[in-house]
């Protein structure tokens, strides 16, 4: 199950902006992110959430996963790559007594 709770997009093919906040039966995933293609380095801004998203579908083992995050940069080459990045897991569980 995959529900758009809201997802907005503005601006052009290669420069834009969305919202989204999606749930499926794994957990919630919230976001804003832009993203210019139009530079000769890409930028890219994105803020994220996750709520009780279970990511053991993923891994090996049980992960629950409660994250706030954003990542802002530009560039992919690692020569000219510029990125910073924020995560906080908070209230994430790790392990067999996951619900």
């Amino acid at each position: 199950m995959l529900r758009f709770d809201s997802l907005s997009y503005t601006g052009k093919l290669l420069d834009f902006k969305s919202n989204f906040h999606l749930t499926t039966d794994k957990g919630e995933l919230l976001g804003i992110a832009a993203l210019n293609l139009e530079k000769e380095e890409m930028e890219y801004d994105l803020n994220f959430e996750t709520k009780n998203f279970d990511a053991g579908t993923f891994t090996e083992f049980p992960l629950q996963l409660n994250m706030k995050g954003s990542i802002v940069g530009s560039g992919t080459a690692i020569s000219t790559l510029k990125t910073n990045f924020i995560l906080s897991a908070e209230n994430s569980l790790l392990g067999s007594k996951i619900n």
